[in-house]
């Protein structure tokens, strides 16, 4: 690896740091590699020391010896060998390389005495012996130098000059003569030579393995990968010295600076089967650890959270499946404790057109059109209950009555009573558009009256408008024409009243000077429709006529349908004061004003109590009364 910026390689050798392709690039002088280009062919020099670089050993070694190394192609000194020319010595003095103990000595030649110089105090050679056959082949690979004609020697190491000086130990003049060669080799070179004195012979060179040395103090800038100590040697002008290496569990270059050295191997990446099976391998910076695989652990509870939250949602759902559920039984109960069934029963019998003008609303159409019938939607409270204001969902206003509880006893009637309002069509009657059975209490719906109620404006009239009696008589008048289609009344207070010739006490105090004659025979008439014989009793229909003449035509006492029957009114009266429920009777309907009114005036639903007093205590009927207003139709009830 060399520095950034750097040319990296030259004549395919990779230069690493602290070398560099021009001086920039190298730690010093001493590292400055020059790249010679001859055409297509590049040679590389360390130029401090001129000699030709071959390659870089691997810097990933643990072999100290072998550590920091390269090859460059070494001197082979020569005598008598013809055109051989001298060749000059290495010498490395003073710089930071040193010859490495990978290199080993070796003569070639007959009856030979190699010595290598400047070495002291220790004395490095070899001698040779003559086998008479010179031209033997040498299989260095096969037999080494075994000391015939070849001989070679070990040297110490982190020696810098390399000077040989060849001798003879014989001096025959056959011998004379012969050609001697004398060398440094690397040992990886050799061991792969079989004809080693004919490869050196036509060889300028052979590889001589170097070593370089850092003589500098250790410094903290280098990365924590790189481990650095000191070596104290001999035979150098630079006793002490730093050899710089990767700690294991890194590799790269320790002598790059700040900290771009000696990088963390991932031991776990490089190798998927660094740790036993079943274990995971994690990588640690400088080494690497085997633990035991908890993923399964991870994986079984993001499955058993996933089946929490599954299991969460199904419960909850099945809670909200058993809420409708449990809320349609309710309702289904509802439906039949309120009379459904026979509801049901009751339209199937009758014409379609009656059913397709009576409408089963769902509680919760109802809910939604009285906001879950809110108090500020709250047009009147009763003793039958509470009417609200309501729209449905095309926009239609409509008054929902909630009733209060009923008795079970009476849903036929109450069920038949909704039948029968179900199919009144009368301009003075209010329509009944339909009903709901699905809740606690039944809810009835008719249409919406905008304006007031009879019973607050006969009853709460400013005393500078009171109601003239003429008035009062055509709302009775319309009133008997609506109670013809269906009805209902109260009445024992007034025929006591009538009884004790009292008429003139229960009249509206406003028209009480008014009270005559006129006053007798609408009293009359009122008195001969509660008649316990049916056969005495007038219709509605003929009560409607007989009003109609009183206000039209004027009085006359001898043209009325009226009837005295007074033993049938004391039979009745005596009859312990009870409601008579007849033809007579008096509905759930609603009144408008006539014209007489103001031309707006249109009047709402409302339920109040009607209580007068008894010797036995007071005798109390409800009526629900309304009032709509055609512009010229008058009242309707």
């Amino acid at each position: 690896m060399s520095l950034p910026d750097c040319q990296e390689s030259c004549a395919n050798i990779t230069i690493p740091y602290p070398f560099g392709i021009t001086r920039k690039c190298a730690m010093n002088e001493w590292f400055e590699v020059i790249c010679n280009k001859t055409g297509t062919h590049q040679r590389a020099f360390i130029k401090s020391i001129n000699v030709e670089l071959i390659q870089f050993q691997s810097q990933d070694t643990w072999d100290f010896s072998t550590k920091n190394s390269f090859e460059i192609k070494g001197p082979v000194m020569s005598s008598n060998c013809g055109t051989r020319g001298n060749v000059s010595s290495l010498n490395l003095s003073n710089s930071p390389f040193t010859i490495t103990g990978d290199n080993t000595f070796i003569a070639i030649g007959c009856n030979t005495r190699a010595t290598m110089s400047q070495i002291y105090p220790e004395i490095v050679g070899c001698e040779s012996t003559c086998s008479g056959k010179n031209s033997t082949v040498l299989n260095y690979a096969m037999d080494g130098c075994n000391g015939t004609n070849c001989c070679e020697t070990t040297i110490p190491s982190a020696h810098q000059v390399f000077d040989v000086k060849l001798e003879r130990t014989n001096s025959s003049v056959s011998e004379r003569d012969e050609c001697q060669l004398a060398f440094l080799a690397s040992q990886s070179w050799l061991s792969s030579e079989s004809d080693l004195r004919s490869s050196v012979q036509n060889m300028d060179y052979v590889p001589l393995v170097l070593q370089w040395r850092m003589f500098f103090p250790i410094s903290d800038s280098y990365s924590t990968g790189v481990m650095c100590d000191s070596v104290v040697t001999t035979g150098l002008r630079h006793s002490n010295y730093s050899d710089c290496s990767c700690r294991s569990g890194f590799e790269g270059n320790p002598y790059l600076p700040n900290g771009d050295g000696c990088q963390d191997i991932d031991e776990c990446q490089r190798n998927p089967y660094t740790c036993y099976s079943g274990a995971k391998c994690v990588n640690l910076i400088g080494n690497y650890d085997c633990k035991e695989d908890r993923s399964w652990i991870v994986i079984l509870a993001v499955c058993l959270g996933v089946g929490v939250f599954l299991a969460l949602i199904a419960i909850w759902r099945l809670y909200i499946y058993m809420k409708k559920r449990k809320q349609i039984k309710l309702k289904k109960k509802f439906f039949k404790r309120n009379g459904g069934l026979i509801l049901q029963q009751q339209l199937s019998s009758h014409e379609q057109g009656t059913i397709d003008t009576m409408k089963v609303f769902t509680a919760k159409e109802l809910e939604t059109a009285t906001d879950n019938f809110s108090d500020n939607r709250i047009l009147g409270q009763g003793g039958q209950g509470t009417v609200y204001k309501g729209m449905l969902v095309d926009g239609k206003i409509v008054a929902v009555k909630k009733s209060k509880l009923i008795d079970e006893e009476k849903l036929d009637e109450f069920i038949n009573e909704v039948v029968i309002l179900s199919q009144i069509n009368h301009r003075n009657v209010v329509k009944l558009l339909g009903c709901c059975l699905e809740t606690n209490v039944p809810v009835l719906v008719y249409e919406y009256i905008s304006n007031g109620n009879l019973f607050k404006y006969l009853h709460a009239q400013k005393d500078e408008a009171p109601m003239s009696w003429e008035m009062r008589l055509r709302i009775a008048s319309e009133v008997a024409g609506a109670l013809a289609e269906h009805s209902r009344s109260l009445a024992t207070h007034f025929l006591l009243t009538m009884e004790e010739n009292l008429l003139c006490e229960i009249i509206d105090p406003h028209i009480k000077q008014e009270c005559g004659e006129e006053s007798l025979a609408f009293a009359e008439l009122a008195k001969s429709c509660l008649y316990l014989n049916g056969k005495l009793r007038p219709s509605m229909k003929e009560v409607s006529r007989e009003l109609d003449r009183i206000i039209g035509i004027g009085f006359s006492r001898k043209d009325s349908i009226v009837r005295k029957n007074r033993d049938d009114i004391n039979q009745f009266v005596e009859a312990d004061m009870i409601m008579i429920s007849n033809s007579c009777e008096y509905t759930s309907s609603t009144m408008t004003t006539s014209s007489s009114f103001p031309s707006s005036s249109v009047f709402s639903l409302d339920l109040y109590n009607y209580t007068v007093p008894d010797s036995e205590g007071p005798l109390t009927t409800t009526i629900w009364e309304g009032v709509r207003k055609d512009a010229d139709k008058g009242f309707n009830v």
